[in-house]
């Protein structure tokens, strides 16, 4: 069976195969349009939804790293240090003090690119990668927003705006 899973995972083994040296020059552009032209079809034959289709992708723990590096390319240095590719509370955590400096430093558009990282990797990872974003980034940076008197009300508003949801629920089971 064609899944969505499945083309990205290879899409990513490639590219951290690539950036390590172990593959030669490869045309990821065109691995990805023929990875996607075979899922539509698949798709479109199938008929499957494409909310059943957005389930089935999860991003897994070794694609973590690789996933905020792209998306936060400041990161790339620290996350390398990283040892193994799996740990997922390491590279959280790489993200959750780089965006509490970035909140320190009232620098709303590389805030926003950390946020929509971390909302994309609560939505989109498995459930250790979603407690990990839950546990880890949402509390630390909601704690800095609380107390914090220097920080500035549009990094206050696109917090609750993106992880409202989460947030709410954190102060919920904080008071029973």
């Amino acid at each position: 069976m064609v899944t969505m899973a499945g083309y990205f995972g290879t899409y990513f083994r490639c590219m951290h195969a690539y950036e390590k040296g172990e593959i030669g020059n490869y045309n990821f552009d065109s691995m990805v349009a023929d990875a996607f032209s075979a899922l539509h079809c698949s798709i479109k034959s199938k008929n499957i939804s494409s909310y059943s289709l957005a389930k089935k992708f999860m991003i897994r723990e070794s694609e973590v790293k690789y996933y905020i590096t792209n998306n936060v390319p400041a990161l790339a240095v620290q996350l390398s240090h990283i040892k193994d590719n799996n740990d997922v509370y390491r590279a959280i955590d790489c993200l959750t003090c780089y965006t509490k400096e970035l909140i320190r430093e009232d620098r709303l558009s590389e805030i926003q690119a950390c946020f929509h990282a971390a909302f994309e990797l609560l939505h989109e990872g498995n459930r250790l990668i979603q407690l990990a974003v839950e546990n880890m980034f949402i509390y630390s940076v909601s704690r800095l927003l609380e107390i914090s008197l220097n920080v500035t009300q549009p990094i206050r508003t696109l917090f609750l705006n993106t992880f409202k949801k989460e947030y709410c629920k954190q102060i919920n089971s904080k008071h029973p």
